[in-house]
């Protein structure tokens, strides 16, 4: 099965956003596991690199 990840899946995986982290960690694993295709948007990937480096700013 193919799917398209949102942006906000992803940065709730990677910095931990409750409540959603969680969920959208077995998204992730579903991917790493082969079950599911996952795919990005090329902006996205812009997105989640600039909003995670001003978080990491942040802490």
């Amino acid at each position: 099965m193919n799917v398209m990840i949102d942006t906000n899946v992803v940065l709730d995986d990677i910095l931990n956003r409750v409540p959603n982290a969680e969920s959208a960690r077995k998204v992730s694993q579903l991917v790493t596991d082969g079950v599911i295709n996952g795919y990005l948007t090329a902006n996205c990937l812009t997105d989640i690199f600039f909003l995670v480096s001003k978080h990491r700013d942040e802490v």
